[in-house]
């Protein structure tokens, strides 16, 4: 199976915890300076980097990723802001303060009130704005974040999004409003324990959520940005997956940039 192939959800398929972990019980010392001196990394590199037998490169490691970093981007710091639009949630999620089931008192900005807090930060130098809400497809609908991004493009130099996982069509609605990054977190790549953390709400279903990072690309989105929620699980699988994720998007969405949080 090649990435080009199928789906993330089908690659995801073809590599079950077990063969990770294999994979990271079976590195040694040797596959860990193999990896290091590799210029492109297999699946089995990255497993070896992950492993416990890597913990003495940590140094080594550190110094390659900066001599990457301003290989790739020079000494430049970008900054950005995160602005809470909306508390609203229909998911109950166990370990998420915005779970429905919370008494917690609830609000949705207004457009007015979302562009004051955006010019305010751009006075303070704030570029770059990431727009947060829970999931609540009735209270927070897509046109709401459409009318958003239109009324705040013109005050910043870019405009990422992080809501529930949306169709294509509708994340093309927000690229022609004027949004050209979407992160989304997978929260856990495991299936079983991804249903036992997401009990109820839309957010249950794994693949819609997994997929859409491929549904924003091939609506337009520039840039993508994934993660796990690292402690939901191993965090060395959880990693491992994270990063087999940001291979396939590289590799199938080439004209997109993929960067990863933590």
């Amino acid at each position: 199976m090649t990435y080009l192939d199928s789906s993330f959800a089908e690659v995801l398929a073809a590599w079950p915890v077990e063969r990770v972990l294999s994979l990271l019980a079976g590195a040694d010392e040797g596959a860990v300076h193999t990896a290091l001196a590799r210029g492109v990394r297999s699946e089995a590199d990255l497993a070896a980097l992950l492993a416990p037998c890597a913990a003495p490169q940590l140094e080594t490691m550190a110094q390659r990723a900066a001599s990457l970093t301003r290989q790739r981007f020079g000494r430049a710091i970008q900054f950005y802001a995160p602005l809470y639009v909306s508390n609203h949630c229909v998911n109950g999620c166990t370990y998420c303060g915005f779970n429905c089931r919370n008494r917690v008192a609830r609000r949705r900005l207004t457009v007015e009130d979302a562009s004051h807090e955006v010019r305010h930060l751009a006075d303070e130098g704030f570029r770059h704005i990431l727009l947060v809400s829970g999931e609540d497809p009735k209270g927070v609908p897509v046109p709401y974040f459409e009318e958003l991004a239109r009324n705040l493009h013109p005050h910043v130099a870019s405009l990422n999004i992080e809501i529930q996982p949306l169709s294509i069509p509708d994340y093309a609605l927000l690229v022609q409003a004027g949004v050209d990054t979407l992160t989304l977190y997978q929260e856990t790549y495991a299936p079983v324990e991804y249903a036992r953390y997401h009990v109820s709400g839309p957010k249950r279903d794994f693949r819609w959520r997994l997929e859409a990072p491929e549904r924003g690309a091939q609506a337009g989105m520039a840039f993508l940005g994934i993660g796990a929620l690292l402690g939901l699980t191993d965090w060395r699988v959880e990693a491992f997956y994270v990063g087999l994720h940001a291979r396939y998007l590289q590799r199938t969405y080439w004209r997109q940039h993929v960067s990863v949080s933590f």
